[in-house]
């Protein structure tokens, strides 16, 4: 089925891993990690993992839940006073359902990628000032922005660098070892990004990706893991 679908789907390359029972029990690459030089996928490829980034960070955002020092009904500027008060009120509880009526980044050419963060509040006032086209809670609009403000909040809250908390309370308990951040220096287990062609469309081929820097996302897409160390994160 996965050949059948890396056919199908004119895909470079597809890593898959599943388990059971708290182990992984198969984990296998399929097609090329690199379609020029014909790397083949193994299971110690690190692809880009997008907005499932968000699942992690939400864990991390839990555990502070849990110890009382994050607080899902308070202002986010309790947490990111760098983010000015709008015309309603913003919640941590409004940002993490995607209903805090923040507009999102415009994909593949969004200003974000040319920048470099070292502090995910260091991204805020490249959307600050955007007003909210609705009130929070009125309906559901997909953000990343909103996702780096939770970021800027655990950080505020864990009282040390976002980064080197989801490493401390997340991936290293969970022996996930191959989840960093894209930022990380490029190895020979990372794969190439591709994307379609044309229309979005694979069937008309993949074309490498320009070179981008997701560091300014943080929590909102700016990991890369494996398939075995999401795996990991699910079973736990």
């Amino acid at each position: 089925r996965v050949r059948a679908s890396v056919v199908g789907q004119n895909l470079p390359g597809v890593s898959v891993a599943a388990g059971a029972g708290g182990e992984i029990l198969w984990a296998e690459g399929f097609g090329f990690a690199d379609l020029e030089a014909r790397t083949p996928v193994t299971p110690e490829h690190r692809f880009r993992i997008g907005t499932a980034s968000t699942v992690l960070t939400a864990a991390a955002a839990g555990l502070l839940l849990e110890e009382g020092r994050l607080r899902l009904e308070e202002p986010i500027q309790t947490y990111v006073p760098e983010y000015p008060r709008k015309q309603w009120p913003v919640t941590m509880r409004h940002l993490m359902g995607h209903v805090a009526g923040l507009r999102d980044d415009g994909g593949d050419e969004a200003p974000l990628l040319a920048r470099h963060c070292t502090r995910p509040v260091d991204a805020v006032p490249f959307f600050a000032e955007l007003p909210l086209p609705f009130p929070p809670g009125a309906r559901f609009r997909a953000s990343s922005y909103g996702w780096i403000l939770v970021s800027a909040a655990i950080e505020d809250a864990a009282e040390e660098p976002f980064l080197a908390f989801l490493e401390k309370r997340v991936f290293s308990p969970l022996a996930m070892r191959d989840t960093v951040p894209d930022s990380a220096p490029p190895d020979a287990n990372r794969a190439v990004s591709y994307f379609p062609r044309f229309a979005a469309d694979p069937r008309y081929g993949p074309e490498r990706l320009r070179e981008v820097d997701y560091s300014c996302y943080a929590g909102a897409s700016a990991f890369v893991s494996t398939a075995s160390d999401l795996v990991r994160f699910g079973l736990a």
